[in-house]
């Protein structure tokens, strides 16, 4: 499996190299501003030329330099259905566990911590579509949702998945949540709904799939996410509850990049039930969109990620982006934590387990905050308290 390997004395072969650079430049992109021609020149690839890839079913794929050599195809599985081209995405997650699933009794256990009822649930709509896994229609909205069987015996938590420019919602499971991270909150009764964008590529900014509009509404960023899809999750998380079994004082929300910054974003506008944020090179807030805070009291935590000082797209740095948002948490009374990864636009693989651990500890209005004396061991060393 192809990834991006860090540390002394490792390796990064030419073809890793150049999927990074796709990933910069196509996957997780944020402003309309271009690559350089130097990350543009690192996309091309020998026509014809096979890498491995990783499906969402844990299988092995096979990607194809297109007969152009300017990029990759979409990642083959066995059952012949490819992943939409998230292409660079896709790696290997070799990450360890954390210790195996938490207990039941009813509600999904995480270690002991203990929340309080959100008092702001969203109101289901007049007709909720049937939750089941896989694509699940929300209005005219796509949702890709991974979702447990066991009904209502098990109340688990929800995430809800904001994916970045030029993606998909299958970044949750290659990445962003991780297929292991999606497996355990199955198992706890849970549920990860992954709502897809159809502004990916707003302005054209994306060199592999055709360009959209912005966002009708006001954006939360460069025209992906608008504020009016708080809307869909708010139908998400209430229909979740009816027939899935969420446990109301475990729903989270992450994102990538455009999808990080509107997870910050609507962490602040649903604060009157989400119980904790993780943003992957995303955060910002006021510096980008001024939020409208739902319920100040709640002073939820935040788990930020950021690749360092070559984590940046255009003119937008995303280590800086990650500082202002920790800055706007800081000031009202939230805890935050930073993930310096240093790997630049990308999602290391073992940070999906340490996101999952972290929502699991974190329920709605915990206290005292976890995490205030130190982090789990678990977590990756760069992971650090403020």
């Amino acid at each position: 499996m192809l990834r991006a390997e860090h540390g002394a004395g490792s390796g990064v072969s030419v073809m890793d190299q150049r999927l990074g650079a796709w990933m910069v430049c196509a996957v997780a992109g944020w402003f309309a501003l271009g690559c350089s021609d130097e990350k543009k020149a690192a996309m091309s690839c020998a026509p014809g030329a096979s890498v491995a890839c990783m499906c969402v079913t844990g299988q092995s794929g096979a990607m194809t330099c297109a007969a152009s050599g300017d990029g990759f195809g979409a990642c083959q599985c066995e059952s012949g259905a490819g992943t939409g081209g998230v292409g660079g995405m896709s790696g290997a997650s070799g990450a360890s566990g954390n210790g195996g699933t938490s207990g039941g009794g009813g509600t999904a256990g995480s270690g002991g911590f203990v929340g309080r009822d959100p008092s702001m649930l969203p109101t289901a709509p007049s007709s909720c579509p049937t939750i089941t896994e896989g694509e699940v229609m929300f209005g005219d909205t796509k949702v890709r949702v991974w979702v447990g069987d066991d009904g209502m015996s098990l109340l688990g938590p929800l995430v809800i998945y904001w994916h970045g420019t030029c993606s998909q919602p299958l970044e949750a499971a290659l990445r962003g949540i991780g297929s292991a991270g999606i497996a355990r909150i199955k198992s706890l009764g849970g549920m990860v709904a992954a709502i897809d964008s159809p502004y990916k590529s707003p302005n054209n900014f994306c060199p592999i799939i055709a360009g959209t509009e912005a966002c009708p509404g006001t954006t939360t960023g460069n025209g992906v996410w608008c504020r009016e899809d708080y809307a869909i999750a708010d139908d998400i998380v209430a229909c979740a509850i009816q027939q899935v079994g969420i446990d109301p004082q475990r729903i989270h929300t992450a994102g990538m990049s455009a999808g990080g910054v509107m997870a910050a974003a609507y962490g602040f506008s649903r604060s009157g039930y989400l119980a904790s944020v993780t943003t992957y090179s995303g955060g910002g807030i006021s510096t980008i969109v001024s939020p409208s805070i739902q319920d100040p009291n709640n002073k939820y935590a935040a788990m930020i990620v950021h690749g360092g000082p070559s984590d940046g797209v255009g003119a937008a740095n995303f280590q800086t982006i990650a500082g202002y948002y920790q800055n706007e948490l800081s000031g009202s009374g939230h805890f935050s934590f930073i993930c310096d990864h240093g790997m630049g636009h990308t999602i290391p693989a073992e940070l999906g387990d340490s996101t999952v651990q972290f929502f699991l500890d974190h329920p709605f209005g915990v206290t005292p905050e976890p995490y205030a004396g130190a982090l789990p061991t678990s977590f990756p060393s760069y992971c650090t308290l403020p």
